[in-house]
């Protein structure tokens, strides 16, 4: 958090809002990407039809037309 803090106060030196906000969730998918591939194994199955439909739900209801 702390940091998070600090990149922003950094980052937002003259830029809009949406600008700043863009830049942490990018930081902070690379960082939880880079974690990931460190800790965790690729899954043993590929996805079925339900995971997928699941997916798209949270995807397209619950953060596209959100």
């Amino acid at each position: 958090m702390a940091f998070g803090v600090v990149l922003t106060k950094k980052w937002s030196d003259g830029q809009s809002p949406i600008v700043t906000t863009s830049w942490q969730l990018i930081a902070g998918g690379i960082l939880l990407a880079a974690i990931t591939i460190l800790f965790e194994p690729l899954p043993a199955h590929a996805p079925s039809i339900g995971n997928l439909a699941g997916y798209a739900y949270l995807t397209f209801f619950g953060t596209a037309l959100a």
